[in-house]
């Protein structure tokens, strides 16, 4: 699914080719209307929307529709990126429940690319975080929230915390700061040590291996297990 699903069906004419132009090759008109009808009811659509142009959905229908689009080939994995980061509180809600309940009927896998930890919490069973293209910590959804191993995962949990005191505490010591380096001009050493308020001399020298750290979940860092984490449990508590 597109991020952005105005820009995704902005070039079609209407709504119904921008779904059946995916099935139409291989079924019969009677046998693709019966399946344009099956999706649209699928992804809480009605059957007279299948006339519409784009411009005539809101924001949260047309993420609907690059549901549908996505679901015409029957795939049993699909890839979300940032499939609700443009709608607001209540739409993307009803979005992720959706997601969630086409999951349970069809048996779908999502690899679900989002900056809302929020959102990745609710939704996936496991995590992997990137940085600079390579990850950095992967981990069940429940270990990674509970006890991160990566100051970059320090930072962006941190960073997520209600503003106030707790929050502040966790900026002084554990927010990153700085810029990125060029994705095209990578430094030596690990990615991160740039920004990482614990790199030392190994870190700029040596790139860290994934390694594990307990079941199913692994770190690059080659000071994992030296550096006391955040409480984060009692930063978000407060």
């Amino acid at each position: 699914m597109s991020a952005c699903a105005k820009r995704a069906l902005t070039t079609i004419p209407t709504i119904v080719w921008a779904v059946a132009c995916r099935i139409l090759e291989s079924l019969s008109r009677r046998e693709a209307a019966a399946r344009l009808d099956d999706l649209f009811a699928s992804v809480g659509l009605p059957p007279d929307a299948k006339s519409l142009f784009p411009h005539q959905f809101s924001g949260g229908q047309r993420q609907r529709l690059c549901i549908a689009r996505a679901l015409t080939t029957r795939p049993d994995i699909i890839v979300c990126d940032e499939a609700v980061s443009a709608l607001d509180v209540a739409i993307q809600a009803q979005i992720l429940n959706l997601l969630v309940r086409l999951q349970a009927e069809r048996g779908l896998a999502y690899v679900f690319i989002s900056h809302d930890l929020g959102v990745v919490q609710h939704l996936c069973d496991a995590v992997a975080v990137m940085y600079l293209g390579r990850i950095v910590e992967q981990a069940p959804t429940a270990a990674y929230f509970s006890a991160p191993r990566h100051p970059y995962s320090w930072s962006l949990i941190a960073a997520a915390v209600p503003a106030g005191p707790a929050r502040d505490a966790l900026k002084s010591r554990y927010l990153v700061r700085g810029e990125p380096p060029s994705p095209i001009d990578l430094p030596a050493g690990c990615r991160f040590a740039g920004r990482c308020p614990f790199a030392v001399d190994r870190c700029r020298a040596e790139d860290p291996p994934l390694l594990p750290v307990g079941p199913g979940h692994a770190v690059a860092c080659h000071r994992v297990g030296e550096i006391r984490p955040p409480n984060l449990d009692a930063a978000q508590a407060a």
